[in-house]
């Protein structure tokens, strides 16, 4: 069963890594702060992030199976069970205290934790340096259209605010001007990253597909890495024409289905700006 198992794993990881390449290559610009903070994971700990999520999952399991055995106590023998009799705020107290319980070992869950944090703050700061021409472009911008707009929109909004609230007149100004400015950079960084991540996820889905079927007998060639780059350039044009038709996002329904991962990514976006 071992073997079967590391056969499989084996012969499916080349598949991934293809596939993934292909997300790179047809929609990285929309994820190039994601790509970048996995990429910041893997070089500054990944075996310490991925001991410190074994633990918090570990942890996590306990949690849960003390959570759905304790909804299912009936210690009154009503026939129901006991935490719908309860009222919210005992509820959570009842909670808290299952869940404190079921943590076998705090000192492991809260040196996880912070490892993870740990983690955080050093993908935070490569991710700081790598995009701080980006964050630099967008002040810049932000400072030379500053003076102009002061002039043109404070005779504007003066008329619109009630005077009690004019003092924030200025303030506000300069946030619209330095989001606007940061926004612009961002889109310019976008469509940067999205011809590296063209050029890098069509060079590695070919290589990896072409691997695989050399390698099962599917497809002989002679020069696997010579057809890998001609295939794999060919591939980052049509990824590259196929973001910007898309305006370097995802369409509908692939917007839906990809939800989840776009508010990471702008989580990532803002903490990193800020």
């Amino acid at each position: 069963t071992t073997e079967i198992y590391t056969l499989s794993l084996h012969d499916a990881l080349p598949i991934f890594e293809a596939l993934m390449g292909l997300g790179m290559c047809f929609a990285g610009g929309a994820y190039c702060t994601s790509i970048a903070a996995i990429e910041a994971f893997r070089l500054t700990g990944w075996h310490t992030t991925r001991r410190a999520l074994q633990d918090v999952y570990a942890e996590a399991k306990n949690i849960q199976a003390a959570h759905a055995a304790d909804d299912k106590k009936d210690d009154d023998h009503d026939g129901k069970p006991d935490v719908l009799a309860l009222a919210a705020d005992e509820l959570l107290q009842r909670k808290v205290k299952v869940f404190a319980l079921a943590v076998k070992d705090p000192d492991k869950m809260v040196a996880a934790l912070g490892g993870l944090y740990t983690s955080w703050l050093a993908v935070q700061g490569t991710l700081r340096l790598q995009y701080a021409k980006t964050i630099t472009l967008g002040v810049s911008i932000a400072n030379e259209l500053e003076k102009p707009a002061m002039s043109w929109l404070v005779p504007i909004a003066v008329p619109l605010i009630p005077p009690a609230y004019h003092h924030w007149i200025p303030a506000l100004i300069r946030l619209t001007i330095k989001s606007g400015a940061v926004f612009i950079a961002w889109q310019l960084q976008i469509v940067i990253s999205a011809v590296q991540s063209a050029i890098r996820g069509g060079r590695l889905a070919a290589r990896k597909t072409l691997s695989y079927c050399d390698r099962h007998g599917y497809l002989h060639v002679a020069d696997v890495d010579g057809l890998a780059e001609v295939i794999g350039y060919t591939l980052a044009v049509l990824g590259f024409y196929t973001q910007w038709q898309w305006g370097f996002g995802l369409p509908f329904p692939l917007n839906l289905i990809m939800f989840p991962f776009t508010l990471v990514e702008w989580y990532i976006r803002y903490s990193t700006t800020g």
